[in-house]
C-alpha cells in the first residue's frame, strides 16, 4: 500500500477524487452546513500523502507479533502461562470524514491479522472509495482476498453494522461525544470509544522558554483541527519565563489566549476562561487556549528525593476497610479454594518464575 500512495498515476487519481469532495464541501460551507473544522480535515495533497505511505512503510517494516508468545510464565510445575497476540477476527471503525485516516487504519488492521469495515464521513465518500480500491487492488496483488477490507457508505450500513453481533468482533468509534454514546447504546458488541481530545501543555519550572515556546506553537498550531491539538495550558511557579515566551509564540500566530486570574495578573490583556478548562472542544475548531497555574506541594514520602507531587483535590467520603494481607483469615480463603488453585494462589503470592521473554 505503501508503494501504491507513492505512484504518480495513484496520487493523480486520490487527488481527483478528493478534490470533487472539497468542491462540495466548500459548497456546504458557505451555506453554513459544514464547520471549518471538518473542512480543513477533508484535504488531501501530496504532503499528506506521502506522509502516509511513509507511516505504512514503517509499519510494514515492523516485526511480526502474531503468534509469538511475548511473556511465559510458570506458575506451577507443569503449567505454564504463556501471553500471545492473536487477531481480533473483524473490526469495524467509524471515523470522522478525514480520507487519510481510511489507510492508516486499513493498515493497521492488516499488521494485526484482522478484517475491517470501514465508514467514514460523507463528506469524504469519494476520497474513501478511491482510497479503499487503491488498499484492495494492493492486496489482490498480494494475494489476499480485497474483501479484506470494505468501505461502507451509507448512513443506514452503521445500524446494519452494529447489528452484526455474531460477526464482528470489535467496533471503534470516532467522532463527536454524542455520537460515541449513540454507538455505545446501539450494539451488544464491544465499543472502543475515542477521547475528546482536551490535550493540555504542563510548563515545569525547569522548561527551557525557547523549547516551551516551540512545543506550543507547534502543539497548537501545526495542525489546529486535529483532536491532539492542545487546548490548555498548565504552568507552574518558577515557569514564567516559559510562559511569556508561549504566549509570544502563540500571540504571534494569532492565537486567542484566556487565563485564569493568577495568569491574568501577568498578563492583564487577557479574557477570563471558561469555566471548564479547554472548554473549545474540536467540533467547534478555533484558534483559541486557555491557561491556568498548577500548584504543587511536596509529597510527605518523597521529602528525601526532593520530588514533588501534584496537589490532589479528591478525599474519600468514607473510612476505607483495612483488608489483612495474611494471617488466619489469609489462610481460610486458601483453604476454601481447589487445592490446585491454593497452589498457584501461594506461588503467585511468592512471586512466579519468568522462563523467557
Amino acid at each position: 500500500m505503501a508503494a501504491a500512495l507513492a505512484d504518480p498515476g495513484e496520487r493523480e487519481r486520490l487527488l481527483a477524487a478528493n478534490a470533487r469532495d472539497v468542491a462540495a464541501a466548500k459548497a456546504a460551507a458557505a451555506a453554513g452546513e459544514l464547520d471549518p473544522a471538518r473542512l480543513k480535515r477533508l484535504g488531501l495533497d501530496a504532503a499528506k500523502l506521502g506522509s502516509v505511505a511513509d507511516g505504512l512503510a514503517q509499519l510494514a517494516d515492523r516485526p511480526e507479533l502474531l503468534g509469538r508468545p511475548r511473556l511465559r510464565r510458570e506458575l506451577d510445575d507443569g503449567l505454564v502461562l504463556e501471553q500471545v497476540p492473536c487477531p481480533l477476527g473483524l473490526v469495524g471503525v467509524v471515523f470522522e470524514a478525514r480520507p487519510d485516516a481510511a489507510p492508516q487504519i486499513g493498515g493497521l488492521c492488516l499488521k494485526s491479522g484482522n478484517a475491517a469495515l470501514l465508514k467514514g464521513g460523507s463528506e469524504a465518500r469519494e476520497s474513501n472509495r478511491a482510497l479503499v480500491e487503491l488498499m484492495q487492488r494492493a492486496l489482490q496483488r498480494h494475494g489476499v482476498a480485497p474483501a479484506a477490507i470494505t468501505l461502507l457508505e451509507q448512513r443506514e450500513d452503521i445500524t446494519a453494522m452494529l447489528a452484526l453481533d455474531g460477526v464482528l468482533d470489535l467496533v471503534i468509534a470516532r467522532g463527536g461525544h454524542e455520537f460515541v454514546r449513540h454507538v455505545q447504546r446501539s450494539t451488544q458488541i464491544a465499543v472502543m470509544g475515542h477521547a475528546e481530545g482536551v490535550c493540555h501543555l504542563f510548563l515545569h519550572a525547569s522548561a527551557e522558554p525557547a523549547m516551551a515556546a516551540t512545543i506550543a506553537a507547534d502543539a497548537k498550531c501545526g495542525y489546529p483541527a486535529a483532536c491532539n491539538a492542545i487546548e490548555a495550558l498548565l504552568w507552574e511557579g518558577g515557569a514564567e519565563a516559559a510562559l511569556d515566551a508561549c504566549v509570544a509564540a502563540l500571540r504571534e500566530r494569532g492565537v486567542e489566549l484566556r487565563g485564569c486570574d493568577r495568569t491574568r495578573a501577568r498578563h492583564p490583556s487577557w479574557r477570563p476562561r471558561a469555566s471548564r478548562i479547554g472548554a473549545t472542544s474540536t467540533g467547534r475548531w478555533c484558534w483559541r487556549s486557555g491557561a491556568s497555574t498548577m500548584k504543587r506541594t511536596r509529597s510527605p514520602t518523597s521529602t528525601d528525593t526532593g520530588r514533588s507531587t501534584p496537589r490532589r483535590s479528591w478525599r474519600p467520603t468514607r473510612p476505607q476497610p483495612r483488608v489483612p494481607r495474611g494471617g488466619r483469615r489469609r489462610r481460610r480463603v486458601l483453604e476454601r479454594e481447589h487445592p490446585l488453585r491454593r497452589r498457584l494462589s501461594l506461588r503467585a503470592r511468592r512471586g512466579g518464575r519468568y522462563l523467557d521473554r
